[in-house]
């Protein structure tokens, strides 16, 4: 029996109305004080100054003692100091240079920072003031290191498809929002956001702010190999880490995700890339868990009608399917997504990618 399923027991089932007691005593969990714990933030942030200056002061402002932020940019790292510098921030971060990739500048932030828990943050991002304290109770109760990663509610509408979009996300087995955290037979995620009370286990957690115990690294860390804004990398390392870890999902605090537009793929770009790293992580995990070939194809398909055809129409616009059609390419050629780095040196960004390995890896040669 794994983790999760222990947990729902003790919750009397998923749709229980037993909070966190009865799951803390299926854990092992029992209290100690909050104050033994060092809570820390890293943020990666690419080139956005402006978007990063309000994430950097509301997590400075949380109820619970912050203490340390660490800032890994990836882009003018002058300018971020500078900016940091103005706001009268610069004496309260770190700052930390990186080459690009958001699961590079994670992995870069573990290892900088010093704190026990560390609340892996967007830089477009506003948690309330109780965020940091109530989810870091968690692992003030968790004496035996027991519980992995801790997430709480996002309030992003930019997550939330219309009714079609949900129905057609869920026949096809494709990443969706519901009221539990588990992984699907596709190798999608079902993220808890619309899940509004209930401490529940889960088996996967979203990366826009994800609260994880620092001493998991480097066991666990984000597959560099994911370029970029990295898609799903935040599938992958929760899914790993919770096979060996606990992981708990709290809705009862809430973070705002504003999107920030600065920085973002072109939506070809975009459903390309999610081509690529599906595939990648699909057979890099499958050996893991319950995964199905045609679990695979019926997402890919399901792919190109949700990104190629609902969303073309309601956006006017061939770039979903020219991006997808690209990354199937890409796959047909054993790339990978370019980072930042290879396609500047590329002429214009028309860099083709870099492979994983010689090609994309089976799903035995991986662990």
């Amino acid at each position: 029996m794994d983790r999760s399923e222990r947990g729902r027991r003790a919750l009397g089932g998923s749709g229980s109305g037993r909070k966190a007691p009865a799951l803390n005593e299926a854990l092992g969990l029992i209290a100690q004080p909050d104050a033994a714990l060092r809570l820390g933030v890293v943020i990666p942030t690419r080139n956005r100054q402006q978007d990063l200056v309000p994430t950097v002061r509301a997590w400075l402002a949380q109820e619970a003692p912050i203490h340390e932020v660490v800032i890994v940019e990836s882009g003018d790292l002058s300018k971020t100091r500078e900016i940091m510098e103005q706001e009268g921030l610069l004496a309260r971060v770190r700052l930390v240079e990186s080459l690009s990739g958001l699961p590079r500048q994670r992995n870069i932030g573990f290892r900088y920072a010093e704190a026990d828990i560390l609340f892996l943050s967007d830089d477009d991002l506003t948690p309330e003031p109780r965020f940091a304290g109530v989810l870091a109770k968690h692992f003030g109760r968790d004496v035996n290191g027991q519980l992995g990663a801790v997430a709480g509610r996002i309030d992003d509408c930019t997550r939330l498809p219309g009714r079609l979009g949900q129905i057609v996300r869920s026949l096809f087995g494709l990443s969706r929002i519901g009221v539990e955290g588990r992984m699907q037979p596709s190798g999608f995620g079902i993220f808890p956001l619309a899940r509004t009370e209930g401490v529940i286990p889960v088996e996967v957690l979203p990366g826009t702010c994800l609260a994880v115990r620092r001493s998991v690294y480097p066991e666990y860390s984000f597959d560099e190999m994911l370029e970029g804004y990295a898609l799903m990398e935040d599938v992958d390392f929760t899914f790993r880490l919770g096979r060996r870890y606990g992981m708990l999902y709290d809705p009862s605090v809430t973070a705002v995700h504003h999107a920030a537009p600065a920085g973002r793929h072109s939506r070809r770009d975009y459903c390309a890339m999610m081509v690529v790293n599906y595939r990648y992580l699909f057979e890099k995990n499958r050996v893991l868990e319950r995964f199905s070939r045609p679990a695979y194809w019926r997402a890919l398909i399901g792919l190109v009608v949700y990104w190629g055809i609902l969303r073309g129409i309601q956006e006017r616009s061939l770039a979903p399917f020219q991006g997808l059609f690209k990354g199937i390419a890409m796959v047909r050629r054993g790339q990978m997504w370019p980072s930042a780095e290879e396609v500047t040196a590329s002429n214009g960004g028309a860099s083709q990618g870099h492979t994983a390995g010689g090609g994309l890896p089976r799903g035995d040669e991986t662990g």
